[in-house]
């Protein structure tokens, strides 16, 4: 026996006598290493190549990080619109309903306060402004998204910042950053209207209304015979002297009888308002969509214009309050909306005297709205081709408040904020819990985002009687919950998928009792991550249970070279982790101009069983779950296995297994097959 074995045996016996025979052997014994037991994902692009393991090894830590998911900060004071208004975003609580883009109610499934923030405020080319943090979600698109049709992508206020506000064009230059359309909003109305919207909006426009009876002075005739046609029963009108209106009367003549208009309007608050005291009631600005269209033509066939180009309808009003009246409802139906005040003037005996301030709005829908509905404003109206946007045009530091964030129901997580700018809202993870209760594994779910439903976990497939339901307040509890639930499990009766959604989300005791978010919150943040994960890790392989934990990434400032992105929680779990795999955000899927689903690129960032650095494109359908086949037919037309045009996804899946999905193997049977030489798509 040699020198070097001689020591050896000596160590291995010395390390047996104290802690076990098998504490210590000899690889020339028998050990072939352990054989990791893995509960598949049921995305075999995942199972067979990413993750390259059969799916999610038991006894391990596996770390899913993404880009952030919900609305990130705002002030506590900015306002969010309800189907009854805009409310503090500070005063929301879960099961509140909100508007999101598409105009219609969704729920707050989650809000969770961020402490003291540094607030920027972001001002739109329309003049139209709104406050959030640097880590607030915004959904834009460039000129080229603009001009195809396409969806943009979702980008944070810091990422704006750094990526510039203009674009150059040569010899000029353009805004960068284009949100996206509001759809006309659905609000839950505040009651009957006493007067038709329409007829409302010409006598806002043109009539008199400080008299006891009521005038309407307009020299079009169809405006005229639409809005007398619309009077309440009972009143009538006759025509004026000078041929361009009426006065609204009672049928049957009382003395001192008013009519039933002049009723309504004086129950609107309306009655004896000048020219530049008039305003919209409040119930007007709230009616239904179609009320609040009648409304708006009414104005625009009185007091608008349609410029020559037939796509921009101007408004003149010498009242400042009817003036944001009027842009409220034209913002509430999808238009845009840019506000100018002008001072006229004119000559009194010789003398240049300033009138009362003009406001002029300029109003664009693109959203197939007509504001207009006299003939001789829609010989003139036309739909624009293109899409009406507004643009980011500047970005400058507020104030350091209080922030919160906001969670919605919708697929694509935007709601409306101040003055209708549509703005910013872990299904990887319930998947993967589906998955493994169709393996018989028990799974557990400790869930800090108070975004849980039952109806979208069972979209996944995702058996609710199977799956217990954890929901900590904080990070210290969902730790102790954890490492309780490790000491409580037998492995004989495992293996277990334990998840967490999600540690970026799960504020400390030390964030809840102070309220704020600094350097000292974020490093206790770590610490506890720290010393839990290497009790955690060596619970977890007894236990034959996967520790699953949820993540997103944030973004360094002031990173120039390498990768700006980070993951809140220290080191500790991308040490501890086996699996490190990251989801990185796609195109939108669209069915007849509807968001269905989107495109995702997973990301095997660490792997401690396989090549790390793969990745696979993933489909991931809002209604249905992930595509399995299209995620495999995918893979397979990117190494040429199949044809690009191919739909069958169960040929591609016999020639990656024929292969054992391996790429190598792959470029030879690609050779065989001819699709080697296909042109990529674009």
């Amino acid at each position: 026996m040699s020198k070097q074995a001689n020591a050896l045996g000596k160590i291995l016996t010395a390390v047996r006598k104290e802690f076990g025979k098998s504490s210590a052997i000899r690889l020339s014994d028998g050990f072939r290493g352990e054989v990791v037991q893995s509960i598949p994902t049921g995305i075999e692009v995942f199972d067979n190549y990413v993750g390259n393991c059969g799916g999610l090894p038991v006894g391990r830590v596996v770390e899913l990080f993404s880009e952030e998911g919900v609305g990130k900060a705002q002030p506590v004071d900015a306002e969010v619109l309800t189907p009854t208004g805009f409310k503090p975003i500070g005063t929301l609580h879960v099961g509140d309903v909100v508007i999101g883009r598409n105009g219609a109610s969704t729920k707050v499934t989650g809000v969770y306060p961020q402490g003291r923030k540094d607030v920027y405020r972001v001002t739109l080319t329309d003049g139209t402004s709104t406050e959030s943090c640097l880590e607030h979600l915004w959904l834009t698109s460039g000129s080229n998204d603009v001009s195809r049709g396409t969806g943009g992508r979702v980008r944070s206020l810091g990422e704006i910042i750094d990526s510039g506000l203009f674009e150059n064009h040569g010899q000029w230059q353009a805004y960068k950053h284009h949100l996206p359309e509001l759809a006309p909003v659905e609000f839950s109305g505040l009651g009957s209207l006493p007067v038709h919207p329409y007829l409302l909006g010409t006598l806002l426009g043109d009539g008199g209304l400080t008299k006891r009876s009521v005038h309407l002075h307009n020299p079009e005739d169809d405006v005229l015979r639409r809005a007398v046609s619309l009077l309440p029963d009972g009143d009538c009108a006759h025509p004026l002297l000078d041929g361009c209106g009426v006065r609204i009367v009672r049928r049957e003549w009382k003395y001192h009888t008013p009519t039933a208009l002049s009723d309504a309007i004086a129950e609107l608050g309306l009655r004896g308002a000048r020219s530049w005291e008039k305003f919209i009631p409040r119930m007007y600005q709230f009616a239904s969509v179609d009320d609040r269209l009648e409304l708006l033509r009414g104005l625009a066939d009185t007091d608008g214009h349609v410029n020559k180009c037939g796509t921009l309808l101007e408004y003149r009003t010498a009242s400042e309050r009817l003036a944001d009246d009027v842009a409220f409802v034209a913002r509430s139906l999808g238009g845009i909306v840019r506000v100018r005040t002008k001072i006229p003037t004119y000559r009194h005996k010789g003398r240049k005297k300033k009138g009362r301030p003009a406001y002029i709005l300029l109003i664009r829908f693109g959203n197939g709205v007509v504001p207009v509905s006299s003939s001789k404003h829609l010989a003139r109206w036309r739909e624009r081709e293109q899409p009406a946007y507004r643009s980011i045009a500047k970005v400058e530091k507020s104030r350091e408040t209080g922030c919160v964030c906001i969670r919605v129901a919708r697929p694509d997580g935007l709601y409306v904020t101040d003055d209708f700018i549509v703005t910013h809202n872990s299904s990887l993870c319930l998947a993967m819990l589906a998955a493994a209760q169709r393996a018989g594994a028990t799974t557990i779910l400790s869930e800090t985002e108070n975004g849980f439903t039952e109806e979208r976990a069972v979209t996944f497939g995702v058996d609710p009687e199977q799956l217990g339901l954890f929901q900590p307040d904080y990070m210290e509890q969902a730790l102790q919950q954890l490492e309780l639930t490790l000491d409580t499990v037998k492995p004989k009766e495992g293996p277990y998928l334990i998840a967490w959604d999600s540690l970026a989300a799960t504020p400390t005791k030390l964030e809840i009792d102070q309220g704020v978010m600094n350097k000292a919150a974020q490093d206790n943040r770590a610490l506890l991550m720290s010393r839990s994960l290497r009790i955690l890790t060596q619970k977890a392989a007894r236990a034959c249970a996967i520790l699953l934990i949820v993540n997103q990434t944030r973004h360094k400032r002031g990173v120039v070279f390498g990768d700006d992105t980070t993951t809140p929680g220290g080191n500790a779990l991308k040490f501890h982790a086996s699996i490190r795999l990251q989801l990185m955000g796609g195109k939108a899927v669209k069915k007849r101009d509807e968001h269905v689903g989107k495109d995702l690129l997973v990301f095997g960032k660490k792997n401690r069983f396989a090549t790390p650095f793969r990745k696979a494109r993933l489909r991931l359908m809002y209604d249905e779950g992930f595509d399995n086949d299209w995620s495999t037919l995918n893979l397979a037309k990117d190494w040429k296995l199949v044809a690009k045009k191919s739909r069958d996804a169960e040929a591609a899946r016999t020639r990656l297994k024929e292969i054992g999905w391996d790429r190598g193997k792959a470029r030879d049977l690609a050779a065989d097959l001819g699709f080697a030489d296909e042109d990529d798509d674009e």
